[in-house]
C-alpha cells in the first residue's frame, strides 16, 4: 500500500477543502497523510473543519497570513517525505476528485516512475469548461524529482510562476516527463480563493507584476542560468529555501531597484512545464 502525503494550501474554502478531502479519503490504494497550512486571517473560517479532522492522519498548521504558497508547499512536501510518504500529492483548495480519479492517479504515478510530476484533467467550474490538465493546481510529485530539482522558489511570493520556475530548472537538469490522468477526474471551482476575497485580488495585482519582472531577471541572461551566475545551479537546497540566491533574492534586487528596468512578459506557465 503507498503511503500518500497530501499537501493543501488553504485561503478562504473550508467547504471545498472539506469536499475535496472527503474525496482523497474514498481512495482505496494509498494510506493518506494530510498536512494542512492554513493563511486565512479569520481564524474561525476553519474552526469547524479543523474540528472534525481525524487527527491521527492529520497535522495542521493555522498562520494567519498569506506566507506565500511556495513556502507551504515546500515544508508540506519536505514534512511528507520526512514521514516516509512514497509520492506526495499538491492540491488547489477549490479542487474535488471525481469518483475513482484518485485512485486513478496514484496509479498512473507508481507505474510511471520516470515521469517527475504526475497530472490530472478536469472541469473548470467558473469557466465551465473542461481542461485537458489542471497542471500544477492538483499534481503527484515523484520522490526523484524532488532529490534532484530541490524546492520551489519562495521569491515568487504570495504566487505565481513558482511551477513555471520548477519548470525551468527541471529542464535544464534533463528532466522532461510528466504524466497526465484523463479523462477528467477533478472537479475545480476556479479562482475561488480570489473571486471571493477582494483584498487577496489587490495584493495579486501588485505582487503580480513583480513577480514577472523577478522572472524576467532570473532567467534573462543568455547562460541559461539564474541570474546568469553559473555557481547558483538549478538545486534549490531545502536549508537555504527561504533565501536561495544570496544578494540576488527579491528583496535584494527590489531595495537596490535592479528591477526597475525590466518590462514585464506576459508569461504563461503551460508554455514552459514539459
Amino acid at each position: 500500500m503507498i503511503n500518500l502525503g497530501i499537501v493543501i494550501v488553504g485561503y478562504n474554502q473550508p467547504a471545498c477543502v472539506q469536499c475535496l478531502c472527503q474525496s482523497i479519503r474514498l481512495g482505496q490504494s494509498f494510506i493518506p497523510k494530510f498536512y494542512f497550512y492554513l493563511h486565512s486571517q479569520d481564524e474561525n473560517v476553519y474552526a469547524a473543519f479543523l474540528a472534525e479532522l481525524k487527527h491521527g492522519d492529520s497535522e495542521f498548521f493555522l498562520y494567519g497570513v498569506n506566507r506565500g504558497l511556495a513556502r507551504s508547499w515546500n515544508d508540506g512536501i519536505l514534512a511528507a517525505f520526512a514521514d516516509g510518504a512514497d509520492f506526495v500529492l499538491v492540491a488547489n483548495d477549490d479542487m474535488e476528485f471525481l469518483s475513482g480519479a484518485i485512485d486513478d492517479m496514484v496509479k498512473t504515478a507508481v507505474e510511471h516512475p520516470q515521469a517527475m510530476a504526475t497530472f490530472i484533467g478536469g472541469t473548470t467550474g467558473y469557466l465551465n469548461q473542461d481542461t485537458h490538465s489542471h497542471n500544477f493546481g492538483c499534481f503527484i510529485l515523484a520522490p526523484h524529482a524532488w532529490k534532484t530539482i530541490g524546492c520551489f522558489d519562495e521569491n515568487f511570493f504570495p504566487s505565481i510562476y513558482e511551477d513555471v520556475d520548477w519548470c525551468r530548472r527541471a529542464l535544464s537538469l534533463g528532466l522532461r516527463d510528466v504524466i497526465t490522468v484523463t479523462p477528467y477526474g477533478v472537479h475545480h471551482v476556479g479562482s475561488a480563493t480570489f473571486l471571493d476575497d477582494p483584498a487577496l485580488c489587490a495584493e495579486r495585482a501588485i505582487s503580480e507584476p513583480l513577480c514577472r519582472l523577478y522572472y524576467q531577471y532570473k532567467w534573462g541572461e543568455d547562460t541559461g542560468f539564474p541570474f546568469g551566475q553559473k555557481v547558483l545551479g538549478f538545486y534549490i537546497d531545502p536549508a537555504v529555501r527561504h533565501e536561495p540566491y544570496p544578494g540576488f533574492n527579491r528583496e535584494d534586487l527590489v531595495e537596490h531597484n535592479v528591477l526597475m528596468g525590466f518590462t514585464v512578459l506576459g508569461l504563461k506557465g503551460e508554455n514552459l512545464c514539459p
